[in-house]
């Protein structure tokens, strides 16, 4: 059954006050089955009586009078007071009380602010002209790491992005895990692809590294090539000099941190290692569809091609790995020994 919903209040009131008043039902009949109680019923009822569907419009319920209201002849006098000698509320306040007129001086102040009799105070606005640097590509590079958004297989993933600022191109690469090996990995391929031909320089403050804990973060770095990373750090030796106490502390970290790299390059040798596996497995699939001629020659050729060079691809990056190991903790190691 369709009911249909009162549009206002009058409405609404309607629906319960008619039946009442045309006699169809008792009020005590009504009150059973309505949401609204019995003295809210007799009230709209006798409205209705007297002045119609206008008597049971809503109307305010705030009183007309307040018996605590400041007299007018006394706000009169205050903004009198006011314009006449511009002087504050509680000086106001102490003029008033010679003449036995007792007032609160924030109640002096409602009323000047009431009335807009305010002071208006001249604010100075400050202008800033911001003038921006205008860098060539490759020149200044944003990295940041954070969490992929979602899970991938119940397992988090790791985002390095890398920005340039000048052209905002971008780079980003997935990672399985968060570490040294990975962040340093990163920094090589960008430095490969924002290769430049023009000045090369590094800044202070451009690598930003906590030693102690083991953990290097790169957060804003100028285009450096890898041997200018290690000068940089040469003419950073007065600010990263150590104390020889805590020259056994870094060691041990360090060593920490070597035998962590090592982990996690023989995790990641592993991984590379059942990809060319899967590589080599491929081929033999793809061998066998086109002996098979289940796909024509040209595609053979072509998805062959692609294959042999992501194979060439994988054997260099585990010879790379293999070969280096982790000889970028070899300059850092240097250093501290030298201190």
């Amino acid at each position: 059954m369709a009911v249909k919903m009162a549009k206002n209040i009058v409405e609404e009131r309607l629906r319960w006050v008619l039946p009442i008043f045309n006699n169809e039902v008792k009020l005590v009949d009504v009150v059973k089955v309505c949401p609204h109680s019995q003295r809210s019923l007799e009230r709209w009822v006798a409205s209705y009586r007297e002045s119609g569907e206008i008597g049971l419009e809503a109307k305010s319920t705030r009183p007309k009078t307040n018996p605590n209201e400041t007299p007018i002849w006394v706000k009169e006098k205050i903004i009198d007071l006011r314009n006449e000698n511009r002087k504050c509320a509680l000086k106001l306040k102490w003029d008033l009380e010679k003449e036995n007129i007792l007032i609160h001086e924030r109640t002096i102040g409602k009323i000047i602010k009431v009335e807009g009799l305010t002071r208006r105070y001249r604010i100075r606005k400050i202008e800033y002209k911001y003038v921006k640097a205008l860098l060539r590509q490759g020149e200044l590079i944003e990295i940041d790491v954070k969490y992929v958004p979602k899970k991938l297989g119940n397992r988090r993933y790791f985002q390095y992005t890398a920005i340039d600022v000048a052209s905002r191109w971008r780079h980003l690469v997935v990672c399985d895990e968060q570490s040294n090996f990975n962040a340093v990995d990163f920094l090589k391929t960008v430095i490969d692809i924002f290769h430049s031909e023009g000045d090369k320089h590094g800044a202070d403050a451009g690598i930003s590294a906590a030693s102690r804990d083991g953990v290097s973060a790169i957060a804003k770095i100028h285009y450096l090539q890898r041997q200018e990373v290690f000068n940089h750090i040469n003419r950073m030796n007065p600010k990263v000099s150590l104390p020889s106490q805590d020259t056994e502390n870094i060691l041990r970290e360090l060593d920490k941190d070597e035998q962590k790299a090592r982990e996690d390059s023989k995790v990641f040798v592993e991984n590379l290692k059942s990809e060319l596996a899967e590589v080599e497995v491929r081929l033999d699939k793809l061998l066998s569809a086109y002996l098979d001629e289940v796909i024509t020659s040209e595609e053979y050729a072509t998805q062959k091609q692609k294959m042999l060079d992501q194979r060439v691809e994988l054997k260099e990056k585990i010879h790379e790995i293999e070969d280096k190991g982790v000889s970028w903790l070899e300059p850092i190691l240097s250093k501290i020994l030298e201190n």
